[in-house]
């Protein structure tokens, strides 16, 4: 429903790597300045949710709480979320030792005990500390 709602959408994936290179912020960032940049379109304004954009021509506010406020950022937070489960589904599909489907690839407990009896995965970001968990 949300994507027959929004006049046009896109959905841009970060990889563990790139992360890992360049940190959580900055991939996010740069993986929003090129959202913005596939659909900019001459007099939009951009909301978006508390993350610095610089300049892109445009006028771009980041607030924060926008996703609370606009439904256009609300919308933009759904469309993430729901590509995400449903590629940690298929991941838990093909593996499911970390329990993707369960922990949607947040740092649940029984997310991070699979990791200390399983070790990391190739989708495991390096620069993420696990902290460990009693069995």
């Amino acid at each position: 429903m949300v994507r027959e709602t929004c006049v046009s959408w896109v959905i841009l994936e970060v990889w563990q790597e790139l992360i890992d290179r360049i940190n959580i912020l900055e991939a996010t960032r740069l993986a929003m300045r090129a959202g913005v940049k596939a659909m900019a379109e001459p007099g939009i304004e951009v909301v978006v949710d508390h993350v610095e954009l610089g300049d892109l021509g445009l006028p771009i506010h980041s607030l924060k709480g926008a996703d609370g406020t606009y439904f256009s950022v609300a919308a933009a937070s759904i469309l993430a979320k729901v590509h995400r489960d449903g590629i940690m589904g298929e991941l838990d599909a093909v593996d499911n030792r970390w329990d993707w489907s369960r922990n949607m690839g947040y740092g649940t407990v029984s997310h991070r005990r699979a990791i200390g009896r399983y070790g990391r995965s190739y989708l495991h970001r390096r620069s993420f500390r696990v902290s460990p968990v009693l069995p």
